[in-house]
């Protein structure tokens, strides 16, 4: 395992026992805020806009989300991915180009697609379901996933 990383900085003052918040200490535009709720993980990274990038990668904000909810306290890995703001639309873009093909079953691809199924499958968390598909049945060309990730 490699060192932190020395930008990576927990926002004490957002952080508790529910809820966690770390941003690039470079650039406060890129951050993680999660949320542990009776079991389930809920949480958004930024580690990148149309003109610039973190210092950070989306596994290392991942990372000490987890490491600060403790892997014992997770039940369910929560991905929730939209079309609202095409600036963070990474995961539902990945789906999507996934999901177009039609050989690929949808909970597959949720995992080996996008970054929080990979982060998620990595944990062990390796079970798709799938609370909201919107449109339904629109391989491709989803506007809203709500996935929940399990053992």
């Amino acid at each position: 395992m490699s060192a932190p990383n020395p930008n990576l900085a927990v926002v004490q003052a957002q952080t508790t026992a529910t809820t966690f918040r770390a941003e690039d200490a470079t650039d406060s535009d890129f951050f993680i805020f999660g949320t542990l709720g009776s079991g389930v993980l809920k949480f958004e990274v930024v580690r990148k806009l149309p003109s610039k990038i973190s210092t950070i990668i989306g596994q290392e904000f991942f990372d000490a989300m987890v490491a600060h909810f403790g892997l014992k306290n997770i039940k369910i890995i929560e991905g929730s991915w939209d079309s609202t703001n095409p600036q963070r639309a990474d995961n539902l873009t990945r789906f999507n180009q996934a999901t177009a093909n039609p050989k690929i079953p949808l909970d597959v691809a949720a995992i080996i697609a996008t970054r929080t199924g990979q982060w998620a499958d990595a944990l062990g968390y390796n079970k798709a379901t799938f609370v909201d598909l919107d449109p339904p049945n629109a391989r491709g060309a989803f506007t809203k996933v709500i996935v929940h990730f399990s053992m």
